[in-house]
């Protein structure tokens, strides 16, 4: 995730949580080195700028809508599930949550079937943590165990060839959103998180409002299949509508 023009990367075994502790032996080592330098800038380190390309970080590049191959991947994970909140709070404090992990496989498979009745020509698959789930042949299983660097190029890959990317809000999302074509994002209470879990790839407000949606986790399927296959079949027709003074 670093560009090719950066000249050296410090990295440190530092948790998130733990990033505004001090380290004394880090502190020294970082004194160490600076005294290389004559000038050193601190960046700002925004969190969502508004202008970059994310294949400047990842190597991997971003959908091409031109691509004849319809693919629909869902981002899975296991700690944050699909299902009935209530019914997650309570296997959760119990520390059985992984009981609804079958509901989270099956509404899956119910929603993309949904859509292939309606995208016949379509595949789909499901790419991210966990897999102690099984899915039938026709859905491409992508999912791991943990990652490494070489997975997370390879699942990178997965989401640019995917036209659609869907899945719970989180930071699972941030690496889809930045290579698939569009991105359908469920929310739950973390509505006051909006969009922190996108990467926008499109400066366009029109066609960013139709590449990215936001909707409440509750959102029944046939509601979801619907939206989804709108976004899928209308690109192109809302495309040359809303940007005809752009081409």
């Amino acid at each position: 995730m670093v560009p090719d023009e950066v000249a050296e990367v410090w990295t440190v075994p530092i948790s998130l949580k733990n990033g505004q502790n001090y380290y004394p032996s880090f502190a020294e080592f970082v004194e160490e080195e600076t005294k290389r330098f004559d000038e050193i800038y601190v960046s700002e380190a925004h969190s969502h700028p508004s202008q970059f390309d994310i294949t400047r970080f990842t190597r991997v590049p971003k959908h091409k809508f031109d691509e004849p191959e319809t693919r629909i991947t869902f981002i899975w994970r296991e700690d944050r599930l699909l299902v009935n909140r209530g019914l997650f709070r309570v296997l959760k404090k119990l520390n059985q949550r992984e009981r609804a992990l079958p509901l989270q496989n099956l509404k899956i498979q119910q929603l993309f079937e949904k859509i292939r009745l309606q995208v016949p020509e379509a595949k789909f698959a499901v790419a991210g943590l966990g897999t102690k789930t099984q899915f039938p042949a026709w859905i491409e299983d992508y999912r791991v165990d943990s990652f490494n660097e070489k997975i997370e190029k390879e699942i990178c890959s997965v989401y640019s060839q995917s036209r659609l990317v869907i899945g719970l809000h989180g930071s699972n999302m941030l690496l889809p959103s930045a290579h698939a074509g569009m991105t359908i994002d469920l929310i739950d209470e973390r509505w006051g998180n909006f969009a922190q879990d996108i990467l926008y790839q499109e400066r366009d407000p029109r066609m960013a409002s139709f590449r990215y949606r936001f909707l409440p986790y509750q959102t029944s399927n046939d509601t979801l299949a619907f939206i989804a296959t709108v976004m899928l079949l209308n690109w192109s027709k809302f495309k040359s509508q809303m940007t005809a003074d752009v081409i």
